[in-house]
């Protein structure tokens, strides 16, 4: 979720990545803690949500290209994967249980803040993964 935040704020936004000094993720438990430190495999490519996010940063893409053991060297995708923070929500951990325990009802959300150098901040909101799922609702869903 946290490529669509970032995507979203580029939609949104004039930025580029060396306008960044800082970036907060907030997620549900597992995007908090599914492999947060420098891949040494292309499975903990695959179980990561900061090496494809930081590998967009730079690319503006994730592919094969990304994930794969050549780019582990990447000085700039690198450097992203110490200065993002993940924060795990208990707000958005209450969207995720129920897909958790295998209801359709839950809801993958995540939120991306982003502070610039000159000191402004971009932040997503909430983006959920509804649209994926084809459930046709959305985060006000879950508030009620």
């Amino acid at each position: 979720m946290a490529i669509a935040d970032i995507q979203e704020l580029r939609r949104n936004h004039d930025w580029d990545v060396e306008d960044v000094a800082a970036i907060r993720v907030e997620g549900h438990h597992w995007t908090a803690v599914l492999h947060t430190a420098h891949p040494t495999t292309t499975e903990e490519t695959q179980f990561s949500v900061k090496w494809p996010m930081d590998a967009y940063l730079v690319d503006r893409e994730v592919g094969s290209d990304q994930i794969l053991e050549p780019r582990f060297g990447n000085r700039s995708i690198n450097a992203w994967v110490d200065k993002i923070e993940h924060v795990e929500s208990e707000e958005l951990d209450n969207f995720y249980r129920p897909s958790f325990k295998g209801s359709e009802e839950g809801l993958s959300a995540s939120r991306v803040m982003i502070r610039l150098r000159d000191g402004g901040t971009l932040d997503s909101g909430l983006v959920s993964d509804a649209c994926r799922h084809g459930h046709g609702r959305d985060l006000a869903d879950f508030s009620r």
